[in-house]
């Protein structure tokens, strides 16, 4: 039987196919809903999800994916809302007053909702519990973004003060690894006049995944990244969960008090050659990675769901030596490795071979639907950029 109906929103994403998945596996009836502006949901296609819908953009349209979520959830079937993305998390919380006498959600108080999507009160409070992240100034224009960077030295990361730029016009927005000033410039003017210049620093990811909850983890997922797409400030695409330490979870813990933060998140760090962490992201909702921590053992969306609903979970740690692959882009990291002669052609050779016994985004054999979903997408994107350009007659 049903343990109960779980709304999630942003089916588009990889971490929301996972955390379809992941809740389906425990018991839960999963309804998830695509965004309106969304090409293609690989999680419409999955077993797992029982009713698929669609909702207006929560970027560019919060006032009708507000109104559209409260007639959805006024049916009065759903039990948990689980927002699936930065932006369907602000409206939520922004909208919490028309929807929590229908559903779940379980957001702490706005201000806190706000405070873990800025990056700016991520970089102050990280610094108080010595995650401090790498040197990072806030800029109020393109020509003083300019002079920091010439100061720094090319590269630079260049960050949104938050992922949803803008009040009227809102426009989804993602850090940068920039070379050039030119390129900086436009990215500055993108995020609306101001960003965090960040000095760019080299080390091994750490993603610290987990829920947490009373002020304390219900369950956490440790992983160390070994490659990314795009290569050198990308998301993850090859990783492997690794033993929590406990100077590391003292210190997470810790900032998530301060942020005032209760539900799913990943925080993303650089480990610092004397066992100290740069804290340089966090995700307060489902992430791209999140199948990893359901493979290892850590079923987090689940585990949110029942505390939700009022049972006690027994805390759980992910399995270290578990290994992720996000296969489309894996296979572009090694193509780039061997068209820019960077390491030898056996490492990238290792890289463009398959691997058994990891866990994959997409590609599930007990569900293949988002997997093809997935390949079609990709061959549709690849014909997209090989066609050639019109030229005017």
């Amino acid at each position: 039987m049903s343990r109960g109906r779980v709304l999630i929103t942003d089916c588009e994403t990889r971490g929301v196919l996972a955390a379809a998945r992941g809740l389906a596996d425990a018991g839960f009836e999963v309804a998830a809903a695509r965004s309106s502006g969304a090409r293609s949901a690989a999680a419409h296609w999955s077993r797992s999800v029982a009713e698929r819908l669609s909702l207006p953009d929560p970027v560019s349209d919060e006032a009708g994916f507000v109104a559209a979520l409260e007639q959805v959830v006024s049916r009065g079937h759903f039990r948990v809302l689980l927002p699936g993305s930065d932006a369907s998390l602000l409206d939520i919380s922004h909208g919490r007053e028309r929807l929590e006498s229908q559903v779940r959600i379980g957001l702490p108080p706005s201000e806190s909702v706000r405070r873990c999507l800025d990056k700016t009160d991520l970089a102050v409070a990280a610094a108080h519990h010595e995650l401090d992240p790498p040197p990072t100034t806030l800029c109020r224009s393109s020509a003083e973004a300019i002079e920091l960077a010439r100061q720094l030295g090319f590269p630079v990361m260049v960050k949104p003060l938050s992922s949803v730029v803008g009040n009227v016009s809102r426009r989804r927005m993602s850090s940068a690894l920039l070379t050039d000033a030119d390129a900086l410039a436009q990215a500055v003017a993108d995020f609306g006049g101001s960003a965090l210049i960040q000095e760019y620093v080299t080390g091994s990811v750490v993603s610290f995944a987990g829920v947490f909850a009373d002020a304390r983890l219900l369950g956490e997922a440790v992983s160390r990244y070994h490659r990314t797409w795009p290569p050198r400030a990308g998301n993850v695409c090859y990783s492997e969960t690794i033993a929590p330490r406990e100077a590391l979870r003292a210190r997470v813990v810790a900032l998530l008090r301060e942020l005032g933060w209760e539900g799913l998140f990943e925080l993303e760090l650089i480990e610092r050659g004397d066992a100290s962490w740069y804290a340089i992201d966090l995700n307060p909702r489902p992430y791209g990675s999140l199948a990893l921590a359901i493979g290892a053992g850590a079923n987090l969306p689940a585990i949110w769901c029942e505390h939700l609903l009022g049972s006690s979970p027994q805390a759980v740690t992910a399995s270290p030596g578990v290994f992720y692959r996000w296969m489309d882009a894996d296979l572009r990291h090694g193509l780039w490795q061997l068209r820019n002669g960077n390491g030898t052609r056996s490492r990238a050779g290792g890289v463009l071979s398959t691997h058994r016994g990891v866990v994959h985004p997409y590609f599930r054999g007990a569900d293949p639907g988002p997997g093809v979903a997935r390949l079609v997408e990709v061959g549709r994107r690849t014909a997209e950029h090989a066609r050639p350009a019109r030229r005017p007659a």
